[in-house]
């Protein structure tokens, strides 16, 4: 095996001397040793794994989660209610038996909605300084209006992302096709 060096090395036995180079150069050489017809299967398969990940993850976990939408086709709506899941999707027939959101949309409401209100809360304290009766309406509605809002984005989003990330205890629909 003739090894080419730049120029630019003084000294290119060096190189061949690392443990990552010796170990690429083998595999470069079982490479080269295999037979053609073992290739061609290497490379059909690894390609139709490629080409089955990417169509799982056609549509962006982000936009279908934040939309409401099925995490894998991006079409079916998530929620048969409010807040409820429902079985299936409409469009593709993904089995949403694989998301458990639990309370982790509900921490992130917690923590995005208590900064948004604490900071307007202790800014409006600072600067103008109303009676208390004055701070109980407006944040009080604020609280339900911002909390309510974000819990089923915030829910779509978990199931998206559970589903992209593959995050499940039980069986999962990426199995299933």
């Amino acid at each position: 095996m003739s090894v080419c060096k730049p120029a630019s090395w003084r000294n290119a036995s060096i190189f061949w001397k690392a443990p990552v180079a010796r170990q690429f150069a083998w595999k470069r050489y079982r490479w080269k040793s295999m037979k053609t017809e073992l290739k061609m299967d290497f490379l059909s398969r690894l390609r139709a794994k490629m080409n089955s990940t990417n169509s799982d993850h056609t549509a962006s976990p982000y936009m279908t989660g934040l939309s409401c939408h099925c995490p894998r086709c991006g079409k079916g709506r998530l929620f048969k209610g409010y807040l409820k899941l429902k079985p299936c999707c409409d469009v593709c027939g993904l089995d949403f038996a694989f998301a458990d959101s639990d309370d982790g949309a509900a921490v992130f409401v917690i923590m995005i909605a208590g900064f948004i209100i604490v900071g307007a809360a202790l800014a409006v304290e600072v600067k103008y300084a109303p009676p208390f009766w004055v701070h109980a309406v407006l944040w009080g509605p604020l609280i339900l209006i911002v909390t309510l809002g974000l819990l089923r984005l915030l829910k779509g989003l978990t199931t998206a992302l559970q589903y992209h990330h593959r995050a499940s205890g039980t069986r999962h629909a990426h199995d299933s096709k």
